[in-house]
């Protein structure tokens, strides 16, 4: 018999150590997993990456292979006059200057390679890397966001959770105390309806249970829709526990949106101003046509032709200036939309903040409510018992008390989900321990 409740005790334990168990922080990576919109974040470097390339070929030497075959309707062309008509000879006999075609056919092989732009392709880099910063930055708020959500979901589920442990003690209170009253409805001490009467209460009760199933039923599967789990009305819930000591700095992602935006801004505005830098370039170019680069010689031939170029546009009436300026004016708005927002993040804390102080309080009070409340209804129900109250006197006594733990119990959580949401709105939410 000892080995048998050993190895239950051991099947028991086992048992309660492997079942799954809620926590927010779990809930909250498992939606963060689960977001359909996580796989934009694995495309973005991708995405980024590509850019990157395609700009650093720049400094890559550029080929071009081109054929061409034209006719013209003139050419140029050496007429030699008659200087004398006394002398000997005749210089057309003489000089023979050939005639120039007018149909011509080449093809080419041009190189060209960038020996210096400006920071062009090195800036231009850095934009794009500052637009992905933005994007990431994007992402981050937007799953951020989720977590609202998921703590919205939970503690609605958590408080649901205790409602459903006090009306299950309230039951069997009640289902006790109709036991007791039949004695005294057949000593005649009570009538007869005041049975009824607690039977009618116990079927409220079980109708709020019923209801506490359905609600729970309904908030289990929105989380698990969020976090591809499978969670059930049996799982067990963890509350969550923090230090309460809140400092007022704003760290939202929707801040560090702005920064970002800022930043591709900067990029941008050096990018701009690289643009106004001359272009040195190599150039080369191998042919082979009719007529090669004498054009009096009348047959095919190959030619090479290699330089350097300068590309340089001296002035542009101020309009690269003006749109740097206009950069610049983009960065100032930012920066006041990101304070604008700031600001209503610390209203937004400061309102919470007092909110959380509310729960405090009104849960020390809680305590010598449900007190009082206890000593009510041990009266009402020994009055039930003598004969001097009704079952309705009692039954309201008890109602109030159940109702007394109850608030108790929604106030506590309540005051979890305050002290959450100054986290979530100051940005601190995710420093959470697992």
């Amino acid at each position: 018999m000892r080995y048998t409740l050993l190895l239950l005790m051991l099947l028991c334990y086992g048992t309660l150590f492997s079942q799954e168990v809620m926590t927010l922080h779990q809930l909250r990576e498992e939606a963060e997993i689960h977001y359909p919109n996580m796989a934009k974040e694995d495309l973005l470097l991708p995405e980024f990456e590509n850019k990157r390339h395609n700009l650093h070929a720049g400094y890559y030497p550029r080929i071009h292979l081109g054929g061409r075959a034209s006719w013209q309707s003139d050419v140029p062309a050496i007429k030699v006059e008659k200087v004398d008509e006394n002398l000997p000879f005749v210089i057309e006999d003489m000089v023979k200057i050939p005639q120039v075609r007018k149909d011509n056919y080449r093809i080419t092989l041009d190189l060209s390679q960038v020996i210096w732009d400006g920071g062009v392709i090195r800036y231009a880099k850095e934009a794009e890397a500052a637009a992905l910063a933005v994007a990431v930055k994007q992402q981050e708020a937007e799953v951020y966001r989720l977590g609202e959500t998921v703590n919205e979901l939970f503690f609605r589920l958590l408080i649901l959770k205790e409602q459903e442990k006090v009306l299950g003690v309230l039951r069997e209170e009640l289902a006790s105390q109709l036991q007791s009253m039949q004695a005294a409805i057949e000593s005649g001490v009570l009538e007869a309806w005041n049975r009824e009467a607690m039977q009618a209460e116990i079927l409220q009760v079980e109708q709020q249970q019923e209801a506490n199933v359905h609600q729970m039923q309904g908030l289990l599967e929105a989380i698990n829709l969020l976090t591809g789990k499978a969670y059930q009305l049996d799982t067990p819930i963890i509350r969550p526990t923090f230090d309460t000591s809140l400092s007022k700095a704003i760290v939202r992602p929707e801040l560090s949106i702005f920064d970002a935006r800022i930043q591709q801004l900067k990029a941008n505005e050096q990018l701009l101003y690289r643009k106004r830098m001359p272009v040195v370039a190599g150039f080369g170019q191998a042919g082979y046509g009719l007529p090669g680069l004498n054009m009096f010689k009348s047959e095919f031939a190959p030619w090479l032709v290699a330089g350097v170029t300068l590309s340089w546009k001296p002035w542009d009436w101020k309009q690269n200036r003006r749109a740097r300026l206009n950069l610049q004016i983009k960065q100032a708005m930012l920066s006041v939309e990101r304070e604008t927002l700031k600001q209503k993040f610390q209203r937004a804390f400061a309102l919470q903040r007092a909110q959380s102080a509310q729960y405090e309080a009104m849960i020390i009070k809680d305590a010598s409510i449900i007190a009082m409340r206890e000593k009510v209804k041990v009266a009402a129900q020994r009055g039930m018992e003598e004969g001097t109250r009704t079952s309705t006197d009692y039954l309201t006594e008890v109602n109030r008390e159940k109702q007394a733990i109850l608030n108790r119990e929604i106030h506590k959580i309540a005051l979890l989900q305050s002290n959450m949401a100054l986290l979530q709105i100051s940005g601190k939410i995710n420093e959470l321990p697992n």
